[in-house]
């Protein structure tokens, strides 16, 4: 049985590939395909109320940090195109703005991988969707203002 899965993960580590290929190159073929990468997270796979599904466990909690991980650092590439900046930087900013407003517990300050949810205060919370709050945080610390 053939399985047609769509990882986070896969198109974070290949969105940062091509954007290094294209800074090392100068292929803007690279870029473009960086940015067709990132519209396809934007538009295609955040069908969770303009989010990425919630990752509460296992590896898939780890996999759309590393996804933000790339995408921040394409968002503040000044060669591409401004309006492809605004939307990402838009999208980044409303999932940072939600996972911190809604899903992170601010008495224990962990976050369960839930967008809209935040874990009980005695809520068992994985190491690998926690790192992707953290990951998320990091991208907004370094995310430049358009």
């Amino acid at each position: 049985m053939q399985r047609n899965w769509i990882f986070t993960y896969n198109i974070g580590t290949f969105l940062g590939a091509a954007h290094e290929l294209y800074k090392i190159t100068g292929d803007k073929q690279y870029l473009d395909d960086a940015v067709k990468a990132a519209n396809f997270v934007v538009e295609q796979l955040s069908q969770n109320e303009g989010l990425l599904p919630d990752a509460v466990s296992g590896d898939g909690g780890l996999f759309h940090g590393i996804f933000f991980r790339y995408f921040v650092k394409l968002i503040n590439d000044h060669s591409v195109d401004y309006s492809d900046r605004k939307k990402f930087h838009e999208y980044i900013t409303r999932c940072a703005t939600v996972m911190a407003t809604q899903g992170i517990n601010p008495n224990t300050m962990l976050y369960g991988g839930r967008w809209r949810k935040a874990p009980a205060d005695n809520e068992k919370v994985g190491l690998t969707p926690h790192l992707t709050g953290c990951m998320l945080m990091e991208a907004m610390c370094v995310l430049q203002p358009l």
